[in-house]
Order: structure tokens, then sequence, then C-alpha cells
């Protein structure tokens, strides 16, 4: 298999469309294109496309999330179901959940402590 095109969307003009043998098969951030090395002409095979569209389903539902973050604070459940809900895989939801967790934007302890003192005063 090899990519044969890599191209802005109309939509949404950070996101390029990747095509492999002439044939749409995922998007990506320019972000993920430079960082995974995704070029025309470049031969891959059926393990590394799985992989790199994972890799790009991660980073995208990993923006989102930070875009959700910058309006309210949510609880886990809250956000595995806004991931499902946009058709992201569990696989790369539980590594969004795992992110998020990790760099501490998400604790449903200190979501459930600020709901409460909110809600006392």
């Amino acid at each position: 298999m090899q990519i044969t095109g890599i191209e802005k969307q109309k939509s949404n003009s950070d996101r390029y469309n990747i095509y492999i043998d002439g044939i749409y098969r995922f998007s990506a951030d320019l972000e993920d294109i430079l960082k995974y090395n995704i070029k025309i002409d470049k031969v891959i095979n059926e393990q590394e496309l799985l992989n790199l569209i994972q890799k790009c389903e991660i980073s995208k539902g990993y923006k989102y999330a930070l875009n959700l973050l910058n309006v309210r604070d949510y609880t886990v459940k809250e956000f595995i179901d806004k991931l499902k809900q946009k058709g992201y895989s569990d696989n790369s939801i539980e590594i969004i959940i795992n992110k998020l967790q990790d760099y501490e934007l998400i604790d449903d302890f200190k979501y459930a402590n600020k709901f409460v003192r909110k809600r006392l005063k």
C-alpha cells in the first residue's frame, strides 16, 4: 500500500485527508503528518496503516477533550459518553482518558469536591 494523496479538508482547514492507493482512508492534523512522517509515495503495510489511523484518532480526540475542558469540568463518565457519541473507538477512549488523568486534567474526586463546595455556597 502506498500513500497517494494528502489533501486539505474543505470544511476544516486544520485537517488533511490521507489517501492510500487513491482511496480516502483517514484524516490527520498537520502536526500528526509531520510527527508520523506521513508523505506521498511512502509505502506502508496494513499494520502501520491501522497504527497511524489510531494515533491520529487519539490526537483528534485529545484535542476535542481539551476544548471541552475549556468550557467546564467533566467526570470520567461524561468524557467517555462524549467521546463515544463522537464515534471514537473504546481503545482510543481509554488512551485519551488515561492521558487526561495522567496530566490531572480530569479527576472525579476533585470534581465531586468542587461540585459540593459550589452547592454549599
